[in-house]
């Protein structure tokens, strides 16, 4: 049976919207509970915001998952680019190199975002959920969560 799509077109996805992602790790693996494949995607992550001129509001990197929120800086942006290439040599990289088990699960999950309210909403959702999953008291003491871009205040 052929999945039904459930993304927006591309084009919904470029230019400078802003969107929140979320990229499990296949069969809900604990991967990122080890700095090496943590500091790896980042130097990725950092590449990829430059290449595809977006701004990372946040990130926050779960046992089994990682959350970002990009926001497209040109008309040229394409967050989906971006997602695909992140994946796809973050894959490379820490399957080669780290760790010969990890997988992305083959999707993620994303939600457009359409407001500077809902901006700063999704951004505290995520560094918060470190709270609710018990890794931390505060997300300020968690070490794997932060924005590429610019400074998150409390």
């Amino acid at each position: 049976m052929k999945e039904k799509k459930h993304r927006l077109p591309d084009l919904c996805y470029t230019g400078g919207v802003a969107a929140a992602f979320t990229l499990c790790c296949m069969g809900k693996q604990d991967f990122f509970v080890d700095e090496k494949p943590i500091a790896k995607c980042l130097e990725i992550l950092k590449t990829e915001i430059s290449v595809y001129n977006v701004k990372n509001w946040a990130y926050v990197f779960m046992p089994d998952h990682m959350h970002m929120i990009l926001q497209g800086m040109s008309t040229e942006s394409s967050l989906t680019n971006l997602v695909k290439a992140f994946k796809q040599k973050t894959a490379y990289q820490i399957k080669n190199k780290i760790n010969n088990k990890f997988k992305w699960q083959p999707d993620y999950y994303d939600h457009i975002i359409r407001s500077e309210q809902e901006l700063c909403k999704h951004i505290k959702y995520v560094f918060e959920n470190l709270v609710r999953k018990g890794l931390v008291e505060r997300w300020q003491d968690y070490k794997y969560c932060g924005s590429l871009s610019t400074d998150i205040k409390d």
